[in-house]
């Protein structure tokens, strides 16, 4: 699987326990390096389907359950 594209992202050489905070206080820094990055739609993809922990295409471990969800829901439509 080629995961280059990371190395584009904004947070390429940012500490990781930034990207993923232990307090959910802490989410909002994460979040914030994420705002206007040029990756942020594949990063969310590969997040939702690899069960990713931490802040990944701007969202949080909830905001992608609730992604999966919607789609699982709107699949079956």
């Amino acid at each position: 699987m080629d995961l280059s594209w990371m190395n584009k992202g904004n947070c390429f050489g940012v500490d990781p326990n930034i990207m993923i905070p232990v307090e959910k206080s802490d989410e909002h820094i994460a979040k914030e390096i994420c705002q206007g990055c040029p990756i942020k739609e594949p990063c969310l993809d590969y997040a939702l389907s690899h069960q990713e922990d931490g802040i990944w295409g701007g969202t949080d471990r909830r905001e992608r359950y609730k992604i999966r969800k919607a789609r699982r829901l709107q699949a079956g439509a």
